[in-house]
């Protein structure tokens, strides 16, 4: 009867009596593991010294762990659920994988056809659409010798002049989430912040198995792989096509865990500011 307890009716009383130890009495414990959570343990305490599963409970307030305390006058119980380490359990990271294709606009200017023109050329361009909305010109007519460039130039004074200063693009954006334990102490996200990836060198590092328990599938490596390049002839010296890391973010989740999550952003990314990974 050391470690149990047990209540019986006290005659002619209001209160039961209570034969055996009141130290608290762990009945069970389960471990469970969910892909987009990691590993959690449940135990489960019993007392009849409701100060004494209070004490405990504190501990658990203290570490930051979920519980479920039942009061019942007699046998109470405390549930406590933990994730991974906090228990002495390992880390686990659970990662996930997002292909995100947002819609955006951009400055008509900046488009990269538009880049391709000579600066004097494109503020004779703009120059004249202004005076065309202060009324002081009625038309505009590129004379170089170059007939392409003229067509160029006169579609773009066209739909400067018709309200038109931006354009629509998809931007793709890769997103990371490694799920972890409050306790996890590992920088697993912010090498090469701030750097351009090519296609391969992306799909090589978030297809390592030596670096995620949960790699990127084959079959959002597929589509990046399938996502065409645009045209930038011409720019090959200023701009570079790739993906851009940007620093990592993280929010507590689920079970007190952590959520930590990286972007990689396609584009087209000035040489000058974003070096690429070498």
């Amino acid at each position: 009867m050391a470690n149990e307890f047990l209540i019986v009716p006290a005659p002619n009383l209001g209160r039961p009596i209570v034969r055996g130890s009141k130290s608290i009495i762990r009945r069970e414990r389960r471990v469970t593991f969910d892909p987009a959570r990691g590993y959690s343990t449940t135990t489960e305490y019993e007392s009849v010294d409701e100060k004494a599963l209070a004490a405990t409970l504190q501990n658990a307030d203290k570490a930051g762990v979920a519980y479920d305390l039942t009061l019942t006058g007699k046998k109470s119980r405390l549930l406590v659920s933990s994730s991974e380490s906090q228990d002495g359990s390992p880390n686990s990271p659970v990662d996930t994988w997002q292909l995100l294709a947002n819609e955006s606009q951009r400055d008509i200017k900046e488009h990269p056809s538009v880049l391709l023109i000579d600066p004097e050329l494109l503020a004779q361009v703009v120059q004249a659409a202004h005076d065309f909305e202060e009324g002081e010109v009625a038309d505009f007519s590129a004379e170089t010798e170059d007939d392409e460039l003229n067509e160029k130039l006169t579609a773009l004074f066209f739909l400067m002049t018709h309200g038109v200063t931006s354009y629509e693009t998809i931007n793709y954006v890769l997103r990371h989430t490694t799920n972890v334990s409050n306790r996890y102490d590992t920088n697993i996200s912010d090498s090469n912040v701030g750097r351009v990836y090519g296609t391969s060198g992306l799909t090589a590092e978030t297809q390592d198995i030596g670096l995620w328990t949960y790699p990127m599938p084959g079959r959002l490596a597929a589509k990046i792989a399938a996502i065409p390049d645009p045209d930038l002839t011409g720019l090959g010296n200023i701009l570079d096509w790739g993906w851009l890391k940007r620093a990592s973010t993280e929010t507590t989740s689920a079970n007190y865990r952590i959520d930590i999550s990286t972007e990689y952003w396609l584009g087209a990314w000035s040489k000058l500011l974003y070096p690429a990974v070498g």
